[in-house]
């Protein structure tokens, strides 16, 4: 279904069948219901102790969940938002060329590897997760003009499995050693270290380096878009964060930047991340009339939910005065980085990187399309712009 079908709301039912085992589902109240009941049955491999030691039961995804959300608020806290503005501030000027450079893939770079030291504290295991992460973003960004052959798949897992190395491998020296001076993510991760092992923490650290991370890069390359092309939002975005000393800061206070919080909600609703997610079904259940069985897999339509010309006037308009009211049924059907902010992990700090992103890209820095480009906005795995060749620099 493309988005413009989405927009117009041209989704017949909550719940479509789209295979043999697999479903797609549109409406919230019936995502919600479907989040609800699987996440009650999803369960984590717990650790185990030896080849001859008894199993120990699967642990409740929920247990591991609320300990990953903690984590991501004690790193959210130790570390000053003046760190992270310090961090993507030195990749904008080490990305500084003078030739034009695909904006699009410096911005998501910048923004995923920037991330990163927040996540583990080691500096082999930054090293291997960010060659990881730059592999995924070019395909992501390229995914048709790429070959996929085995040769391209084989390096894209070596790159993969040398990054989880290089984590696991910091992970059981950080037990071995018992740091507990590290102020990153891992560190909180650690007290789950007896119930699902070294490897469990590991895995969770490479997988949520992406999950954490690729979002703001793909949001934040869009709004550098709009600006770019629209000179007034431009104007008020730079007016309302050219006097913030953001290098002295502790922590962001979101609320003070009013303008910029509504073109950021706005970007997040409009260009979607991610378009869609798939859930493997760990239960029989029933949702809106359909019955969806153990083993099948469902797809949840963020697309959709921002785009219901039922719920959303000109839906698919970027219009941020939306944000000055926003009805009841907006915003329970607003799911920023594909969840509501309370629950979705790194949440918070994505949104400090889509403010800090805004500052340097307004004030810091400046930015200039390449003659012969044509940007436009592509949807095809992501909302992404393509042809978004230009330079920048220090202002």
């Amino acid at each position: 279904m493309t988005s413009a079908e989405l927009a117009a709301g041209n989704c017949q039912a909550s719940v479509q069948r789209t295979g043999p085992d697999s479903w797609l589902v549109n409406c919230r109240n019936a995502a919600l219901d479907a989040e609800l009941q699987n996440a009650r049955c999803t369960r984590f491999p717990a650790r185990h102790h030896g080849f001859f030691s008894k199993r120990r039961d699967p642990v409740l995804w929920q247990d591991v969940r609320r300990v990953i959300t903690k984590a991501s608020r004690a790193a959210r806290i130790r570390l000053p938002a003046r760190n992270l503005y310090e961090g993507i501030a030195k990749r904008f000027d080490a990305g500084t060329r003078e030739q034009p450079q695909d904006l699009t893939y410096f911005v998501m770079s910048t923004l995923a590897n920037a991330t990163l030291p927040m996540i583990i504290d080691d500096e082999a295991s930054i090293a291997g997760l960010s060659l990881d992460q730059n592999d995924k973003i070019t395909k992501q960004i390229n995914f048709h003009h790429l070959r996929h052959g085995f040769w391209q798949r084989a390096l894209s897992m070596m790159v993969e499995y040398r990054a989880g190395r290089a984590v696991r491998k910091a992970v059981a020296h950080r037990i071995e050693r018992g740091d507990t001076d590290k102020a990153d993510f891992l560190h909180t991760l650690l007290e789950l270290e007896d119930v699902i092992g070294l490897r469990g923490i590991s895995y969770l650290i490479v997988t949520l380096s992406s999950a954490v991370s690729t979002a703001p890069g793909a949001i934040a390359s869009c709004m550098l878009y709009k600006l770019l092309l629209d000179e007034e939002r431009f104007e008020r975005v730079h007016e309302e964060l050219a006097d913030w000393d953001v290098a002295s800061i502790a922590q962001i206070d979101h609320g003070q930047f009013k303008y910029c919080q509504r073109f950021i909600k706005e970007a997040l609703r409009l260009w979607s991340f991610p378009l869609r997610a798939r859930r493997l079904v760990h239960t029989d259940m029933w949702i809106d009339g359909e019955l969806i069985c153990k083993g099948d897999v469902y797809d949840l339509s963020f697309e959709h939910f921002h785009r219901d010309s039922a719920v959303w006037d000109d839906a698919a308009s970027f219009h941020e005065e939306r944000w000055l009211s926003p009805s009841e049924a907006q915003m329970k059907s607003y799911f920023p980085f594909g969840f509501s902010k309370r629950s979705c992990l790194g949440a918070s700090i994505g949104l400090d990187q889509l403010l800090i992103f805004l500052r340097l890209a307004t004030v810091d820095f400046q930015f200039l399309l390449a003659d012969d480009a044509k940007p436009k906005l592509s949807s095809e795995i992501l909302h992404v712009p393509s042809d978004f060749v230009g330079t920048f620099r220090r202002k």
